[in-house]
């Protein structure tokens, strides 16, 4: 069954500074300032630069980051993975290169999103890329990435999710259409109302797991009509009769839901990110879903002109830094390699940063 929705209010952010003098700045936050830098590009505070692995390539960003119970896995443009140990981890192990043993060698594209299933101790790891027109784009593997298998998935991936109700139920979001599948090595197929029995009358774009006040495990879902729902105590509700309360903000697009990113460590806190490159793309709440505001900047300005096909993927967040990533896809007309241009912000009501 359904409940009414929320209404919420939204607030916008004003640039931070406009004219003269703003070549260097500091943009101040608690416990430390971002030296904006000679060019007025906010360089990243001290806590942040510590705490992200370096890539192999100076050249690449961040592009996706996971942050799970036992590990924490980092994405970058050119295709590199790294993890380490959640709690009390202090180095990066990388993972992407595959012993090709079984498996076959990950590419060389922007990881764009990184989904884990429940069982952390041998976990199945699901990688989107995005980047190549023609390449495979799915790719996924268990005990940490030494043997990856592809599936013939060319779309750029936009976001992958896993069921709060099945931790083989996996949803993936493309440009064409989102797919699911019953982990690795299933035939995947399009999601449509009832793919799911999960008494949800949508089509499923987008799982992820929170908690409600009482601390009960809550399940969301983002639908292709733009609805955000969730259901609570799902260990003692039974799929086929969960209960959904909608959870929509006033100014919220009618846009399908490419992703719902929950902080593990203040699961109060959800992002929600719908199709397109629009200024009411990205939103945010701090209440469990009960008020959402509008988490666009005007610094999530894209040098190239978005299509149809263009649409950011999850924000990944980071607990311990307050720290959240967002990546813009954006496919080029003639068809060559899609642009992934990587922001970051520290704070909701910080501008956003280009990588």
């Amino acid at each position: 069954m359904m409940r009414g929705p929320l209404v919420a209010i939204a607030f916008v952010v004003a640039c931070l500074c406009c004219g003269p003098g703003c070549g260097r700045r500091l943009i101040g936050f608690a416990p430390d300032a971002i030296d904006a830098g000679v060019d007025g590009k906010p360089g990243k505070p001290p806590a942040v630069t510590a705490w992200e692995p370096k890539s192999a390539d100076p050249h690449a960003h961040i592009t996706v980051t996971r942050v799970a119970d036992q590990f924490t896995y980092v994405g970058f443009s050119d295709g590199e993975i790294y993890y380490r140990a959640t709690a009390g981890g202090t180095s990066w192990t990388r993972m992407d290169l595959s012993d090709n043993v079984g498996g076959q060698l990950t590419p060389r594209m922007a990881v764009t999103a990184i989904a884990i299933d429940t069982l952390e101790s041998s976990p199945g790891i699901f990688v989107g890329y995005a980047g190549e027109t023609g390449a495979h784009s799915f790719w996924c593997a268990v005990n940490k990435g030494p043997s990856w298998l592809e599936r013939p998935l060319t779309d750029d991936v936009w976001a992958i999710s896993i069921s709060p109700f099945d931790s083989s139920a996996i949803v993936i979001v493309t440009p064409s259409q989102t797919w699911t599948g019953a982990g690795c090595a299933s035939t995947l197929s399009q999601s449509m109302p009832g793919t799911f029995a999960i008494n949800f009358p949508g089509a499923v774009q987008s799982f992820a797991e929170g908690r409600a006040a009482d601390g009960s495990r809550r399940a969301w879902v983002g639908d292709s009509m733009g609805g955000v729902y969730y259901a609570d105590d799902i260990d003692a509700t039974a799929p086929a009769a969960a209960v959904w309360t909608a959870a929509r903000s006033t100014g919220m697009p009618s846009q399908p839901v490419i992703a719902i990113s929950v902080n593990r460590d203040h699961p109060e806190q959800v992002w929600v990110t719908f199709k397109g490159l629009s200024a009411t793309a990205i939103w945010a709440t701090t209440d469990n879903g009960s008020t959402w505001t509008n988490q666009w900047r005007p610094d999530l300005v894209m040098t190239a002109a978005p299509s149809s096909m263009s649409s950011l993927n999850a924000v990944s967040l980071v607990a311990e830094l307050d720290l959240a990533y967002v990546s813009a896809l954006m496919p080029d007309p003639a068809g060559a390699a899609t642009k992934v241009l990587s922001f970051w912000t520290v704070g909701r009501a910080q501008p956003w940063s280009l990588e």
